[in-house]
């Protein structure tokens, strides 16, 4: 993963920068919890819906791997296999909180580079 792209696009207005991270960061929570509860309830259209929709931020971001599991997890939706399921919950749980640290980390030398 990488914010490569993000900081060449928001290079001349780190203001801007900041505030798309936050709330990039609150849009993750809020699908970190809607992909759980889609897995729990077996719910393939909501899951395929917040997959989709992640898309395009997770390709900005260069994150190949959270959407490889992301599309395998869906895979495992459709063919009906709960063990392989459960399994990818939880390590899309993982991911999820992994990217959310990155979030919050990035946010911090952001802030860092404005003091100095």
């Amino acid at each position: 993963m990488t914010y490569r792209n993000l900081d060449d696009l928001y290079a001349s207005s780190p203001d801007a920068y900041q505030e798309l991270l936050q709330f990039m960061r609150s849009e993750f929570k809020v699908v970190q919890t809607k992909l759980a509860l889609s897995l729990e309830e077996g719910d393939s259209a909501m899951f395929t819906h917040l997959k989709h929709k992640l898309f395009s931020t997770l390709n900005t971001l260069e994150h190949t791997e959270l959407e490889d599991l992301l599309t395998h997890v869906k895979e495992t939706i459709g063919k009906g296999d709960h063990a392989a399921t459960k399994a990818g919950a939880s390590h899309l749980n993982a991911q999820f909180s992994q990217l959310i640290q990155s979030v919050d980390d990035r946010l911090s030398q952001l802030e860092e580079a404005r003091v100095m």
